[in-house]
C-alpha cells in the first residue's frame, strides 16, 4: 500500500496565505511608528522590564507548545515533556538575570552582547549560530 504524504490541503494553504498578508499589512502599518532600532525592538523603551518579559513569554508559548508537548507525551511518555515542565525553574533566571543586563545595557541583540563581552569574532560565530538555528527552526515550524 502506498501512503501519499501531502503538505497540506488547499483550504492549509489559503488560510496561511492569508494570515501571511494580514501580517504583512498590520507590520507594514505599524512601522510607520519605528524610527529606529530601539523602536523597534524595545518598543521606543517606553516599558517596564517586567512587561517585556510576560511578552517575551507570552511569545514563547503559544498554542503550539500545548500540542506538541501533548503529542510527544503520548508518543513517547511523560519524560520525554521533562524539557518543558521545568521551565518555571530557567524562567527565572531569564527575567531576573539576562533581561536586566539586555534593558540596562541597552544592546538589541545576544551577537551584540557577546561582541561587547568577547570580540568581534565571536560575535560573527554567534551570529551564524542564531541564523543556522532560526532557519532550521522556522524549516521545521513550517514543514509540521
Amino acid at each position: 500500500m502506498e501512503v501519499h504524504h501531502s503538505l497540506g490541503t488547499s483550504t492549509d494553504w489559503i488560510v496561511m496565505v492569508i494570515y501571511f498578508i494580514a501580517i504583512m499589512v498590520f507590520g507594514s502599518y505599524f512601522s510607520k511608528y519605528n524610527r529606529t532600532t530601539t523602536d523597534f525592538f524595545f518598543g521606543g523603551r517606553r516599558f517596564a522590564w517586567w512587561l517585556i518579559t510576560m511578552s517575551i513569554v507570552a511569545t514563547g508559548v503559544g498554542s503550539h507548545s500545548f500540542i506538541k508537548y501533548s503529542a510527544k507525551g503520548f508518543e513517547a511518555g511523560f519524560s520525554s515533556t521533562m524539557t518543558y515542565m521545568n521551565d518555571w525553574f530557567f524562567v527565572p533566571f531569564f527575567i531576573f538575570g539576562w533581561l536586566p543586563i539586555i534593558v540596562y545595557t541597552k544592546i538589541r541583540s545576544i551577537p551584540e552582547y557577546f561582541e561587547r563581552r568577547f570580540s568581534v569574532l565571536t560575535r560573527f560565530f554567534a551570529t551564524f549560530l542564531l541564523l543556522l538555528y532560526m532557519v532550521g527552526y522556522v524549516g521545521i515550524g513550517f514543514l509540521t
